[in-house]
Protein backbone atom coordinates (compact mmCIF):
# COMPACT_ATOMS: atom_id res chain seq x y z
CA UNK A 1 0.00 0.00 0.00
CA UNK A 2 1.34 3.42 -0.88
CA UNK A 3 1.55 6.18 1.71
CA UNK A 4 0.92 9.18 -0.55
CA UNK A 5 -0.93 9.92 -3.79
CA UNK A 6 0.59 12.51 -6.14
CA UNK A 7 -1.60 13.89 -8.92
CA UNK A 8 -1.80 16.78 -11.33
CA UNK A 9 -5.24 18.37 -11.01
CA UNK A 10 -6.37 15.09 -9.47
CA UNK A 11 -8.56 16.79 -6.88
CA UNK A 12 -10.84 17.86 -9.72
CA UNK A 13 -10.71 14.84 -12.03
CA UNK A 14 -8.74 11.72 -11.10
CA UNK A 15 -9.70 11.35 -7.44
CA UNK A 16 -13.47 11.78 -7.97
CA UNK A 17 -13.35 9.40 -10.97
CA UNK A 18 -11.44 6.77 -8.99
CA UNK A 19 -13.82 7.15 -6.05
CA UNK A 20 -16.80 6.67 -8.34
CA UNK A 21 -15.40 3.70 -10.27
CA UNK A 22 -13.62 2.01 -7.34
CA UNK A 23 -15.35 3.00 -4.07
CA UNK A 24 -13.13 2.68 -1.02
CA UNK A 25 -9.84 2.20 -2.89
CA UNK A 26 -8.60 5.61 -1.64
CA UNK A 27 -9.04 5.55 2.16
CA UNK A 28 -10.57 8.49 4.00
CA UNK A 29 -7.98 11.07 5.11
CA UNK A 30 -5.42 9.64 2.69
CA UNK A 31 -2.68 12.22 1.94
CA UNK A 32 -2.81 13.56 -1.61
CA UNK A 33 -0.49 16.13 -3.15
CA UNK A 34 -1.89 17.90 -6.18
CA UNK A 35 0.99 19.30 -8.26
CA UNK A 36 -1.49 21.54 -10.07
CA UNK A 37 -1.85 23.51 -6.85
CA UNK A 38 1.94 23.69 -6.45
CA UNK A 39 2.23 25.09 -9.96
CA UNK A 40 -0.44 27.71 -9.31
CA UNK A 41 1.14 28.77 -6.02
CA UNK A 42 4.53 29.11 -7.74
CA UNK A 43 3.01 31.32 -10.44
CA UNK A 44 3.49 28.73 -13.17
CA UNK A 45 1.13 28.27 -16.03
CA UNK A 46 -0.98 25.41 -14.73
CA UNK A 47 0.14 22.58 -16.97
CA UNK A 48 2.28 19.57 -16.17
CA UNK A 49 4.34 20.27 -19.29
CA UNK A 50 5.26 23.69 -17.84
CA UNK A 51 6.21 22.10 -14.52
CA UNK A 52 8.40 19.53 -16.25
CA UNK A 53 10.10 22.25 -18.30
CA UNK A 54 10.58 24.53 -15.26
CA UNK A 55 12.35 21.82 -13.29
CA UNK A 56 14.24 20.37 -16.27
CA UNK A 57 12.47 17.01 -16.17
CA UNK A 58 12.62 15.20 -19.48
CA UNK A 59 10.04 12.90 -21.00
CA UNK A 60 10.85 9.83 -23.02
CA UNK A 61 7.62 10.00 -25.02
CA UNK A 62 6.98 12.44 -27.84
CA UNK A 63 3.31 13.11 -27.04
CA UNK A 64 3.59 15.84 -24.42
CA UNK A 65 3.83 18.68 -26.92
CA UNK A 66 0.46 17.84 -28.48
CA UNK A 67 -2.61 19.57 -27.05
CA UNK A 68 -5.09 17.29 -25.30
CA UNK A 69 -3.27 14.22 -26.56
CA UNK A 70 -4.55 11.94 -23.79
CA UNK A 71 -8.17 12.78 -24.60
CA UNK A 72 -7.58 12.31 -28.32
CA UNK A 73 -5.88 8.95 -27.81
CA UNK A 74 -8.67 7.78 -25.49
CA UNK A 75 -11.32 8.76 -28.04
CA UNK A 76 -9.46 6.92 -30.79
CA UNK A 77 -9.27 3.83 -28.65
CA UNK A 78 -12.80 3.92 -27.25
CA UNK A 79 -14.51 4.64 -30.57
CA UNK A 80 -12.45 2.40 -32.87
CA UNK A 81 -10.77 -0.11 -30.53
CA UNK A 82 -7.51 1.37 -31.84
CA UNK A 83 -4.87 -0.64 -29.96
CA UNK A 84 -2.07 1.64 -31.19
CA UNK A 85 -3.84 4.60 -29.59
CA UNK A 86 -4.25 2.64 -26.34
CA UNK A 87 -0.54 1.72 -26.29
CA UNK A 88 0.41 5.38 -26.82
CA UNK A 89 -2.01 6.50 -24.11
CA UNK A 90 -0.60 3.99 -21.64
CA UNK A 91 2.95 5.14 -22.41
CA UNK A 92 1.92 8.79 -22.04
CA UNK A 93 0.28 8.06 -18.67
CA UNK A 94 3.28 6.00 -17.55
CA UNK A 95 5.59 8.90 -18.30
CA UNK A 96 3.32 11.32 -16.40
CA UNK A 97 3.39 8.99 -13.42
CA UNK A 98 7.17 8.62 -13.53
CA UNK A 99 7.63 12.38 -13.76
CA UNK A 100 5.32 13.10 -10.81
CA UNK A 101 8.09 11.94 -8.46
CA UNK A 102 10.87 14.38 -9.49
CA UNK A 103 8.31 17.15 -10.09
CA UNK A 104 6.88 16.66 -6.63
CA UNK A 105 10.34 16.68 -5.06
CA UNK A 106 11.39 19.80 -6.98
CA UNK A 107 8.22 21.67 -6.03
CA UNK A 108 7.96 20.41 -2.45
CA UNK A 109 11.53 20.38 -1.15
CA UNK A 110 12.25 24.14 -1.19
CA UNK A 111 8.82 24.79 0.35
CA UNK A 112 8.76 21.96 2.90
CA UNK A 113 8.64 24.35 5.87
CA UNK A 114 5.70 26.31 4.41
CA UNK A 115 2.03 25.79 5.18
CA UNK A 116 0.84 23.11 2.75
CA UNK A 117 -2.86 23.32 3.54
CA UNK A 118 -3.72 24.77 0.13
CA UNK A 119 -2.19 21.99 -1.92
CA UNK A 120 -1.91 19.03 0.42
CA UNK A 121 -5.20 17.47 1.21
CA UNK A 122 -6.94 14.27 1.90
CA UNK A 123 -9.97 12.56 0.49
Amino acid sequence: MCKLLITFNGFYFDVPKIQKEFPGVIPNNFPIIDLFRFAKMCGMKASFDTMENTYGIERIDDYSKKKHIAVKLWKRYSSNSDMDALAKLLEYNKQDTINFIPSGRAAYWPRREANFSSYLGSK
